[in-house]
């Protein structure tokens, strides 16, 4: 039977992602779906609105068939590295015979001719010329694009090019598929119907407006639901990064020196999250990427790591055959328990220090989910 991957975030589920789910089976045909998702904190490098057990689940009982996390080494990266982890993961699995993505465009021939453009000489010079220009890296693809092909990729045609860059790298056999994005674009602040952006949602959430977010997602969600705000967690952040030293903190993966000093001055002198943001981001660093590398300091991610596992989140019936198939066809360990793993593995031990950072964006966070004590959700 043939499966299909989707490479997601789920923050939180929703129509629109349940409409995606359908469609990658209809364009495919394929029966099963596998999903690898972000855990406890997103690309965005923000702690996601649910736990990543929610979240999987939600996705099972709206027509996936297994959920796997991909780890946060490669969420709290660029575009590029997550992709990367992200289709490492599923070619690894050896059951994935494709995936499937949302795109504006919905045009795969022009994004694989894009991909290969995008690996070029050329293009790379361009990339490095914006940014000693000061411009954002995601800005400069953008431009080099633009400039060497005459396109200018919307955020989901983006991210659609480094998956195939990805599936191109490891030279897997997983073929592209691609869904036109219609309705609502990427991080739109209005909603259509039935359909909102995922942005659009975690904000009613954070608002308390859980019956207009029920309008927009496939499930219940009862008042008094508490949502994870980053908000909470915010002197914790300053806590932490205080009292990191600077020679540490240049030493996170991916941080610049310059960098550094200005997330510790501007940590120092904002009273909010909110604050903060307003005020540390520059046309060359973008929001997302110093929250990431914030989270990065938070975890210890200052080194490398490779991917040897299979982290399962939820699953169904037809998710349960899939993981006997890949115990048979994947050479990484499949983790049901983590009391049944080593304790060696640094870069579990950052997916199970994130889900622990998370709670403190909890009203109660001795109440917030442990790795150790909750199993992969089986949905009947």
């Amino acid at each position: 039977m043939k499966t299909v991957g989707i490479i997601c975030e789920y923050n939180p589920f929703h129509n629109g992602h349940k409409f995606h789910i359908q469609k990658a089976k209809e364009i495919t045909g394929a029966e099963n779906v596998v999903c690898v998702m972000s855990g406890s904190i997103s690309q965005r490098g923000e702690v996601c609105v649910f736990d990543k057990w929610k979240r999987a689940s939600d996705a099972v009982m709206n027509g996936a068939d297994l959920v796997i996390e991909l780890p946060e080494y490669y969420v709290l990266q660029g575009a590029d590295i997550f992709s990367y982890g992200a289709v490492k993961l599923l070619n690894e699995l050896g059951v994935v015979d494709c995936i499937c993505f949302g795109s504006e465009t919905g045009d795969i021939s022009t994004l694989n001719k894009i991909a290969d453009v995008s690996d070029s000489d050329d293009y790379n010079a361009l990339v490095r010329k914006y940014m000693n220009e000061g411009k954002s890296y995601p800005l400069s693809c953008s431009l080099s694009l633009k400039e060497v092909c005459g396109i200018e990729l919307k955020p989901n045609d983006m991210l659609g090019v480094s998956y195939i860059r990805a599936i191109n790298k490891i030279n897997s056999d997983i073929k592209p598929y691609c869904i036109k994005r219609e309705l609502v674009d990427h991080n739109s602040d209005t909603s259509s119907g039935r359909f909102a952006s995922a942005s659009y949602i975690r904000n009613l959430l954070y608002d308390g407006k859980f019956t207009e977010a029920e309008k927009l997602v496939p499930y219940s969600i009862p008042q008094g639901t508490e949502v994870y705000d980053e908000e909470k967690m915010f002197n914790i952040i300053r806590y932490v990064i205080s009292g990191i030293s600077d020679e540490d903190f240049v030493g996170v993966r991916g941080m610049e020196p310059g960098l550094a000093q200005r997330i510790k001055n501007t940590l120092e002198t904002t009273g909010s999250l909110e604050a903060f943001s307003e005020k540390v981001v520059t046309s060359r660093y973008t929001l997302s990427r110093i929250k990431r590398l914030i989270k990065c300091a938070m975890l210890n991610i200052d080194q490398g790591a490779e991917l040897s596992y299979i982290r399962l989140l939820a699953f169904n019936d037809k998710g349960r055959a899939l993981i006997r198939s890949i115990k048979e066809a994947s050479n990484l360990i499949l983790i049901n328990k983590l009391a049944d793993c080593s304790d060696d593995n640094i870069m579990l031990e950052w997916d199970i220090n994130a889900t622990s950072l998370s709670t403190y964006c909890l009203d109660n966070p001795e109440e917030g989910p442990d790795d150790y004590k909750i199993s992969p959700v089986y949905v009947k």
